[in-house]
């Protein structure tokens, strides 16, 4: 036996040694240390004991009291301002009171009677009076007569102090009525003369015939014997200038219509746009004058079935 145990190396003595100590030593640690330092760990202090109930007012309060206040920061904060309403550009501008500051320094609140505006499309003027805006007072001599009132008032308080009273309004007499007419007996209106027959050969404002394009004219052989043809290039379409040739055409041909300003443009956005009289129109229905509506629209047509 003796033999034996000296034929075994000592490392191997050593482990067959240590090994059990070990095994031992972590089940006694897992067994009986561990669960007493946990029970330990869970047992109460003095720092973790809850406050007594009864606090005086002279007592301390400790953060942790405060924790379910709310937040008087919130509580006072001044609230957001509100943002104004946007304003739609596209409801009618209206006169109203304004708080204005005079050149001596005085304020007062002030009523606005007309405005003066400027129509940047044009460069022309323009008045708004309660109720209505004009460019022009051709076709209402009341609003004229009432601008003119205004306008000597301001010319008379414009020359007196700050402090005088204001000037009696400007009255105009009022005429006395005119004697009423009979009214005219009804009449139907004459429709519009019939233009002139078209011809059967090209007329202003005929578009290219595609048709008569397709022929080409034969340019002899290529390298690889080849046949070469050159084609006509298609031209470009201009649909408002054609219109407005055929127009011209038909106004020169129909007796008492020759040299009148009606025209047909391109319309700056793409599309055509009707002149009348100095006045533009985007269809053929919006023309007020019937005459003119009649015979644009006669010739639009005409042209259409002509291409």
């Amino acid at each position: 036996m003796d033999e034996i145990l000296r034929q075994i190396p000592p490392a191997i003595l050593v482990y067959a040694v240590l090994i059990p100590v070990l095994a031992f030593g972590l089940m006694a640690y897992f067994a009986i240390l561990r669960p007493m330092l946990k029970k330990r760990s869970q047992k109460p202090t003095a720092l973790s004991a809850p406050a007594p109930a009864n606090l005086t007012p002279s007592a301390p309060v400790r953060a942790s009291a405060l924790d379910d206040l709310p937040d008087l920061d919130l509580l006072l904060a001044a609230p957001a301002p509100v943002a104004p309403a946007p304003v739609n550009p596209n409801l009618p501008r209206v006169l109203g009171e304004a708080t204005v500051t005079l050149v001596s320094g005085q304020t007062v609140r002030a009523r606005e009677e007309l405005a003066i505006l400027r129509d940047p499309s044009d460069g022309r003027l323009l008045v708004q009076l309660p109720g209505a805006a004009f460019k022009s007072f051709a076709s209402a001599p009341a609003s004229k007569e009432a601008f003119s009132r205004l306008m000597t008032e301001l010319a008379k308080s414009l020359s007196q102090p700050d402090d005088a009273p204001a000037p009696a309004p400007v009255s105009t007499p009022t005429p006395p009525p005119a004697p009423v007419a009979p009214p005219p007996p009804l009449t139907v209106a004459a429709p519009p003369p019939p233009m002139a027959a078209a011809n059967d050969g090209p007329l202003p404002g005929d578009l290219p015939k595609y048709r008569d394009m397709q022929s080409a004219e034969y340019k002899g052989r290529g390298l690889f014997g080849q046949p070469k043809f050159a084609f006509q290039p298609i031209p470009d379409l201009d649909i408002p200038s054609s219109i407005e040739a055929y127009l011209q055409y038909r106004l020169a041909q129909t007796p008492g219509y020759g040299g009148r300003p009606w025209h047909v443009r391109a319309a700056p956005g793409g599309g055509v746009r009707i002149e009348v009289n100095g006045q533009f129109f985007e269809a053929v229905s919006d023309i007020t004058d019937p005459d003119a509506r009649a015979f644009i629209q006669n010739a639009i047509q005409e042209w259409q079935e002509r291409q």
